[in-house]
């Protein structure tokens, strides 16, 4: 283990002292470096102990779940960036009270949701449990529906066009002319036909 966290210290400093890094950018050369060996360090302590650890199942619960809740805490701030930067635009409140809104919302929408096998097992709206209706409704429905309305937007409103030359500003469009033949004739049938699959298949209609 001390070899390998060796051979990573000399790559990230002939990294660091190689590139063509800014001034400004130059402090990062060093901290990157430790905190790679660091993370590095005690992924392979926990690595070498667990075979100890093994002996209690207590123990792999209790990392399975640590690291379903990093998983989810790094999607949830991701995720919520997108609405917190909408309500900042549209209703002029600060990024604290944009950030607080969407935190109550989640928690009120995710605690209902997270009851659903449980005490409130007993909602089964169209015969599925909160889970799975939320999971029909936003993945099954609203995410083609999101993007045939991007796809919409962009030839009707926005205009192909308007596309193709933002994309000529920073290099030449070599495919443009099957990007707009996409757009125009593969994109709408296609989001068309998923949807309505997604929706036909919940219901038993067809099997996918």
């Amino acid at each position: 283990m001390d070899n390998f966290i060796q051979i990573i210290k000399e790559k990230m400093n002939h990294f660091s002292f190689h590139s063509n890094y800014t001034p400004s950018s130059k402090k990062w050369s060093y901290i990157i470096p430790l905190l790679v060996v660091l993370i590095l360090s005690i992924v392979g302590e926990y690595v070498l102990l667990l075979p100890i650890h093994f002996q209690s199942q207590t123990f792999i619960f209790h990392l399975i779940f640590l690291l379903v809740l990093f998983a989810a805490l790094t999607s949830a701030i991701s995720l919520m960036e997108c609405s917190v930067a909408t309500l900042m635009e549209q209703f002029h409140i600060s990024r604290k009270k944009a950030a607080l809104a969407m935190i109550i919302e989640m928690l009120a929408l995710g605690i209902p949701i997270s009851l659903g096998y449980g005490v409130l097992g007993w909602i089964q709206p169209l015969g599925m449990t909160l889970l799975d209706f939320f999971d029909f409704v936003t993945n099954s429905c609203m995410m083609p529906v999101a993007a045939l309305s991007t796809v919409l937007l962009i030839i009707f409103v926005t205009k192909i066009s308007t596309v193709s030359d933002e994309v000529k500003i920073s290099s030449a469009f070599k495919r443009e002319k099957i990007y707009n033949f996409v757009m125009k004739y593969i994109c709408v049938p296609t989001l068309i036909v998923i949807l309505l699959s997604y929706i036909l298949s919940t219901f038993g209609i067809i099997t996918l």
